[in-house]
């Protein structure tokens, strides 16, 4: 299939000892060996038996196949009138497919139209590709391994063949065209079917595994991202592919909640910067890992995974080449405002918004991530506060998104919920969230999101909450377990739940909020900022609607425990300070907590845990070290210098 004319005939007949066409032929007849029993009557195939017409003309059929093989050597030749005319010519002569066609006739013809393909532009017509795999499918349903071996062993054309593929799928992408990654799916499978096990083997699988997963991106078929996991595992073991797997797997982890992937993805992005790299490709990899940290972060909640992916998205910004500068600021802004939602700092929200408004105002207007930076500006403007410049972004956006394209489902829901906070436009505000849920495919792992966001915007908006709730059961049934965001998504169904229990004073429905409150403290891969909101919201709620003051106490409890990690020692001194601001008067509600109960000894633990929680971080570095100075004096200075450090 990716064998040149030339190749097909010269490379295959050299190799059998026969460098004429005569001795091309009938070496090829030998390795065919006779037609398969069973296949006469299924419609015209190779032969290993000459039909009438070729031994009443085999000068005719040599003469043409020679000539064929000239032209199509010549790059202008292979797409010029003669060339073509032969083929028909070549075509008649062996019967023109109303009997079993010699196999040499079948190979001439394809490559001679794959030839074609490979030389005519993206946007020509398909004809001559379709001719190709015509010819190479019916040739590849009787070859035997010998065949398939020697047409695979011109290298230059199977990776000019690659080269092509990789072409097409990228166009699929900047056109968002899915006949075209579907064409790229097509060209490497039957490539693959005819290249041996080995070294090109594998670089096909490789080729193969990112079409799959262009695919994927554009379509959301999950098959096709577990086939691209699974090719390129048997791809190259080289730092590209290595990176191509790993971006894979993360994409995975997004739809299966696997950490496994994640694990696997780090590992390999790792191995890839612990070797031999250039700058360039030592930039791309150091970008994935970042962002796969991030993930590995929303999964695991250690700050460390996510402290170290921004220091490495920073560290990498310098070397980033233009190309790839959009992505990198992208997954920094990423990272910081991954931190701002767990910690609140304020500076790590502002050079977010200063990284993705760069990336927009830098990218070209026809950029594959303009699109998605804007998106995710508008969110990051939003949260700041800068309502009016994310309504006027969005809108503008919009305006040149078309309907169908894979970024105007966020643009839509991100640009709703700023004019719904703004308030000057609720109606436009509830028609971008819906087109939002329409456009966004079930299978698509961003669909539990849109439908969480519309959730709680309906719940305020509509005068029955049951809508909503509805919504929100989905959103949260369409997240994995341990996601991260899953916290967040059960917060919009415990809010919905209380809008119908206020409505209808049922205490079975006040029950299923507080139960959706407490599996929201329960998801421990969440920001610690949503499980200390929700259990707070459940031990009010259970206080107040419930008269439950048992559960009230335990959640309250909950709540003082997340105070060390919402100022964890990451933090500055003043950082951990504001954070433990943000929560005022909630020790003295969990002391009432606890007197209400009957219990003031965990009433006054309650107020000593939540009154204390820097002077127990700074205590917890000032041991008593005379017995280790008198036995070694440098280590016990250090140890002083590291609780020095760390106030």
């Amino acid at each position: 299939m990716a064998a040149v004319l030339r190749a097909a005939v010269s490379v295959v007949a050299s190799r059998v000892g026969f460098a004429s066409a005569n001795g091309f032929i009938m070496a090829f007849r030998r390795e065919f060996g006779r037609t398969p029993a069973g296949t006469a009557g299924t419609g015209w195939k190779p032969s290993s038996d000459p039909p009438a017409c070729l031994d009443r003309r085999v000068d005719d059929v040599r003469r043409l196949v020679e000539r064929i093989v000239e032209l199509a050597g010549d790059d202008e030749a292979a797409l010029g009138d003669e060339v073509q005319g032969l083929g028909h010519d070549l075509w008649a002569a062996v019967g023109g497919g109303t009997q079993d066609v010699p196999p040499e006739a079948v190979v001439a013809l394809a490559v001679l139209h794959w030839r074609r393909y490979l030389l005519l532009p993206l946007d020509a017509d398909t004809a001559d590709l379709n001719t190709a795999l015509l010819f190479w499918d019916k040739l590849g349903e009787h070859a035997p391994p010998r065949v398939r071996r020697l047409l695979a062993e011109d290298r230059g054309d199977i990776r000019r063949t690659l080269d092509r593929a990789m072409e097409v799928a990228s166009e699929a992408v900047r056109r968002d065209d899915p006949d075209l990654a579907h064409l790229a799916v097509d060209m490497l499978r039957r490539e693959r079917a005819w290249v041996p096990e080995g070294p090109l083997r594998a670089v096909v699988q490789g080729s193969l595994a990112v079409a799959l997963h262009t695919r994927f991106r554009r379509l959301r078929d999950p098959a096709d991202l577990h086939t691209a996991i699974a090719s390129a595992s048997e791809g190259p073991d080289d730092v590209h592919n290595r990176g191509n797997l790993a971006v894979a797997l993360t994409d995975r982890y997004a739809l299966t909640g696997d950490v496994a992937d994640l694990d696997e993805a780090v590992r390999l992005l790792r191995t890839s910067l612990a070797g031999d790299v250039d700058e360039r490709t030592a930039a791309r990899v150091t970008g994935r890992l970042a962002s796969t940290l991030v993930d590995l972060y929303r999964n695991r909640g250690t700050p460390a995974l996510l402290d170290e992916a921004i220091d490495l998205g920073r560290r990498v910004l310098d070397a980033t080449p233009a190309e790839d500068l959009d992505a990198a600021r992208n997954t920094l802004a990423g990272a910081l405002r991954e931190r701002y939602e767990a910690f609140g700092r304020p500076a790590d929200l502002d050079e977010a918004i200063m990284m993705v408004r760069a990336a927009v105002e830098g990218s070209v207007a026809d950029s594959p991530w303009r699109r998605t930076l804007t998106a995710n500006l508008v969110e990051l403007l939003l949260t700041r506060g800068d309502v009016e410049e994310a309504c006027s972004r969005g809108l503008a956006a919009l305006d040149e998104t078309p309907p169908g394209h894979p970024a105007r489902p966020q643009l839509a829901m991100n640009t709703g919920l700023a004019l719904r906070v703004l308030g000057s436009d609720p109606e436009r505000a509830h028609e971008l969230e819906r087109e939002a849920l329409a456009t966004t495919d079930r299978a698509n792992d961003h669909w539990a999101a849109v439908a969480a966001n519309v959730a709680h915007a309906t719940i305020r908006r509509t005068e029955d909450p049951r809508a909503a709730v509805a919504l929100a059961v989905e959103s949260v049934r369409a997240t994995p377990a341990g996601h991260p965001w899953l916290g967040w998504r059960l917060q919009v169904l415990a809010n919905a739940l209380e809008q119908v229990a206020e409505r209808n004073g049922r205490r079975a429905d006040r029950v299923k909020a507080l139960m959706a409150w407490q599996k929201s403290i329960s998801v421990t891969a969440a920001p610690v900022r949503t499980r200390l909101l929700s259990a707070i919201r459940a031990a009010r709620w259970a206080r107040d609607r419930l008269d439950d003051r048992e559960e009230a106490l335990i959640c309250y409890a909950t709540a003082i425990a997340l105070l060390d990690r919402l100022a964890w020692r990451g933090l500055d001194r003043a950082d951990r300070e504001t954070m433990l601001g943000t929560h005022p008067g909630l020790v003295g509600e969990a002391a009432s907590a606890a007197l209400d109960a009957g219990d003031p000894s965990h009433a006054l633990s309650l107020l000593e845990q939540g009154r204390s929680v820097l002077w127990t971080q700074h205590l917890a570095h000032h041991t008593a070290t005379d017995d280790l100075h008198a036995a070694s004096p440098e280590l016990a200075t250090r140890l002083a210098e590291v609780a020095a450090a760390f106030d």
